[in-house]
């Protein structure tokens, strides 16, 4: 499969993702596609709760479902949200996307298809580390 079909199915993964989100505290809905070994897509979205610290971000939820289903190698994550510009992973996300995905390449789009693209490094440079 080509680099751009593959884009666009990780885009539309995200985008499906995103329709699935559920924010209704923040009204800030993301959805992520997590591409994996064999170039299959993994997608999540986020889901917030009444209690924060319950609530889960896209990627987390992405990267979460892929582990459990014994996939160890992590390709490239593309965001769908609905912010202008499109944002950055949060901290915990980087943090984590760091211990299983270093050199993971992250693109985040808006509803408009703006784009901005980053790795861990350009997110978090001094990552926690064992």
């Amino acid at each position: 499969m080509n680099q751009s079909t593959l884009d666009d199915r990780l885009f539309e993964a995200a985008k499906k993702a995103y329709s699935k989100a559920r924010a209704r505290f923040t009204n800030y809905s993301v959805g992520a596609a997590l591409l994996v070994e064999g170039d299959i897509i993994i997608s999540g979205c986020n889901v917030e709760s009444l209690i924060p610290s319950s609530s889960i971000c896209a990627e987390r939820t992405a990267l979460f479902s892929a582990i459990s289903q014994g996939y160890t190698q992590f390709k490239k994550l593309v965001l769908v949200m609905n912010a202008t510009p499109p944002t950055v992973s949060c901290g915990v996300c980087a943090q984590l996307l760091h211990e299983f995905a270093q050199k993971i390449l992250i693109t985040s789009y808006n509803l408009e298809g703006k784009k901005r693209e980053y790795t861990l490094k350009d997110l978090l440079p001094f990552a926690h580390t064992i």
